[in-house]
């Protein structure tokens, strides 16, 4: 698939996040002087984290962001996936979000299985909040995704894209806002 992620996408993620580490004291100054409550909405944090990305080889901070918002909406699913993979082999029929939620249910499961889920279970729960953060700050982000172009053609159809993605016939995993019981 010529739109899959290759190595060289994950390195210079990577990269990235080693970068932004480093800078972590500078960002963090930066949103303190612009008095901002995240280092989403603080203008001198963003040109900081650009000026990280950019270093790592990204062509700006839009094609980091698309890419953290793929790479870790990808690994969200992936930590469920390996932790309903775990319950599998056990013989377990729980849901893994389930057994992320309540402890008491890794407990009861070999010492050794039940380290391994705790691992499993932090690092989709941290994924999972990462995610939704991201997600409020939605409006902040779209400002360096989106560009004018975009919302004004998107805007003029609205109506009818809508009515795409909310088709009836499309497969409830895809179909959005119909208001049927499986959506």
């Amino acid at each position: 698939n010529p739109l899959a992620l290759t190595e060289e996408d994950v390195e210079r993620y990577i990269r990235a996040y080693e970068n932004i580490a480093k800078v972590s004291g500078e960002l963090e100054q930066a949103r303190i002087d612009s008095k901002s409550l995240t280092i989403f909405d603080c203008e001198e944090c963003r040109s900081i984290w650009r000026r990280a990305v950019q270093d790592a080889g990204y062509s700006d901070l839009k094609s980091f962001m698309l890419a953290d918002l793929r790479i870790n909406y990808t690994m969200h699913y992936a930590a469920y996936f390996r932790i309903g993979q775990m319950l599998g082999e056990l013989g377990q029929n729980v849901s893994p979000e389930k057994v992320c939620r309540d402890p008491v249910l890794r407990r009861n499961l070999y010492e050794e299985e039940s380290a391994k889920l705790d691992e499993y279970c932090g690092r989709a729960i941290a994924i999972s909040r990462y995610v939704q953060m991201l997600s409020k700050f939605v409006t902040v982000i779209s400002l360096e995704v989106l560009s004018k172009a975009d919302f004004d053609i998107v805007n003029r159809h609205f109506d009818r894209l809508f009515q795409a993605i909310s088709n009836p016939d499309l497969p409830s995993d895809l179909r959005r806002g119909s208001g049927d019981w499986d959506d």
